[in-house]
């Protein structure tokens, strides 16, 4: 893994970097950017995110992970391909 591609994946600094985990503390995390270059639209994106995962979880609130996530190969593009899931 490049440098530049392990932002928030290095295991140095992050416990677990490859698993995605709502209750880990965000400290130092880098999504919106710091400095000048800090998004002025992270408020809308984060309230967007908890709604669509507050109606997620309320409308499948057996969802739960049924393979290997495949992430997008980009030098530019975070993100997966494809996530299984099980509804139980």
């Amino acid at each position: 893994m490049a440098q530049s591609d392990s932002a928030h994946r290095d295991p140095g600094h992050w416990e677990s970097p490859d698993e995605f985990l709502p209750g880990r503390k965000t400290n130092g995390h880098l999504a919106f950017g710091t400095g000048i270059h800090y998004c002025i639209a992270n408020a809308l994106a984060r309230l967007e995110a908890r709604i669509a995962l507050e109606a997620l979880a309320a409308q499948a609130p057996g969802l739960t992970r049924a393979g290997v996530p495949a992430r997008i190969q980009s030098p530019v593009l975070r993100g997966l391909r494809s996530l299984p899931v099980r509804l139980g």
